[in-house]
């Protein structure tokens, strides 16, 4: 199950796998009078069940992607902890590019960042795009890549979760054009 949790400006994308492992992605925001992770996601994910979870990726570290992460690690058990390169947080595992996380039989790949596309170093151009697989599905998660990244990336794709937030500036045409997508979600 998949579940995009309405964090308002945000993301926040819960998986519970089969065997019941739960991983998140993204906390949604966190900002004067508002934590996403406080106020919606720890008590939607214990509306599901959970009171730990197997993984927790940070795209990167927007405070809309990011906040409250803290607080998800200390109000559910959370075995690992995945980001891209640039944490602060040392308690975070690096996933770089091509590598492959493996929960059961569900695996996330990491499209992007590619180093050799880094050139200014912003946040958006560093942020982890994830293909989630499970059998003959497949899910593409675009956090908040920019157009430059999106462009060479095509598959087959049941749900595309369509980057930053629906932004024109993200859209890539050729990333649509070549790619057969199911349904595509905008958070």
């Amino acid at each position: 199950k998949i579940h995009f949790i309405n964090v308002g400006q945000g993301d926040s994308i819960f998986i519970e796998t089969p065997e019941r492992n739960g991983i998140l992605i993204d906390t949604g925001p966190e900002f004067e009078g508002y934590a996403a992770a406080k106020d919606k996601v720890v008590p939607y994910i214990r509306r599901c069940g959970y009171r730990s979870i197997d993984g927790l990726i940070i795209t990167h570290f927007h405070s809309d992607h990011c906040g409250g992460y803290k607080y998800i690690k200390n109000e559910l058990n959370t075995d690992s902890l995945y980001t891209f390169s640039n944490s602060k947080d040392k308690n975070f595992n690096e996933i770089k590019y091509g590598d492959i996380l493996k929960i059961n039989d569900i695996q996330i790949k990491a499209l992007a960042p590619e180093n050799s596309i880094i050139s200014n170093n912003s946040e958006n151009e560093i942020c982890l795009v994830l293909e989630v697989s499970y059998k003959n599905f497949n899910m593409l998660l675009t956090s908040d890549a920019e157009k430059n990244v999106l462009d060479g990336i095509t598959g087959e794709f049941d749900i595309y979760k369509v980057s930053h937030h629906g932004s024109y500036a993200s859209f890539s045409e050729s990333a649509i054009d070549n790619s057969k997508i199911g349904t595509a979600v905008i958070s």
